[in-house]
């Protein structure tokens, strides 16, 4: 009986040596890839958009929490919802505050607190953030409590969410790398126009 001639001959394994110069090699092909990945105009353009979205997600949120600037605006009818919840004198507690203005644009206050229900006509002021306009909280004249608007409440989670993938992609340099910074550009574009549109 003839032996298989199809039969692969034996390999001999690598060197320590070789194996040593082969992934050299690759960390070469990988450094130099990256050098001319950071020198191209898609790198500056990625990053700089980044940039400027992680600047809007944190200026919404200091709008948020801090100052904003806020427009006035009248009342021509207030709707409050109620909660299940009764206080000691008997007065239930006021969930939200539906509010319309003298154009017919709606305002839902989440309120959440045993508070006298303003009256319409009533004065009242809604905050915007500086650079995208977008409303976040607002009050009534009578009173300084401010109180957040339902519509603020999913610009909010976003900027948050988008804000933290952002920072954690910079601190791990995953901007460094085009697949996962094209992934961090449609993460910030998604984000920025879900908050324009909302």
């Amino acid at each position: 009986m003839r032996p298989n001639q199809s039969r692969r001959s034996k390999r001999n394994p690598l060197t320590p040596e070789e194996v040593g110069e082969i992934i050299a090699l690759k960390q070469r092909r990988a450094h130099t890839r990256l050098k001319h990945f950071k020198r191209s105009r898609l790198y500056k353009v990625l990053n700089v958009f980044s940039v400027i979205s992680s600047f809007l997600y944190f200026e919404l949120l200091i709008c948020f929490f801090g100052p904003c600037l806020y427009q006035p605006h009248s009342a021509s009818k207030v709707r409050p919802n109620y909660g299940s919840e009764f206080n000691s004198a008997g007065e239930q507690v006021v969930s939200t505050l539906e509010t319309f203005d003298e154009t017919g644009h709606r305002y839902v206050f989440i309120v959440n607190d045993f508070i006298e229900v303003p009256s319409a006509p009533a004065d009242f002021f809604v905050g915007v953030d500086f650079l995208l306009r977008r409303e976040l909280k607002g009050f009534f004249n009578d009173e300084q409590t401010v109180y957040r608007l339902l519509r603020s409440s999913p610009v909010i989670f976003l900027s948050l969410i988008a804000l933290a993938a952002s920072m954690l992609g910079f601190l791990y340099d995953l901007n460094q790398h085009p697949y996962s910074l094209t992934a961090i550009s449609v993460l910030n574009a998604l984000t920025l126009l879900g908050i324009v549109c909302i």
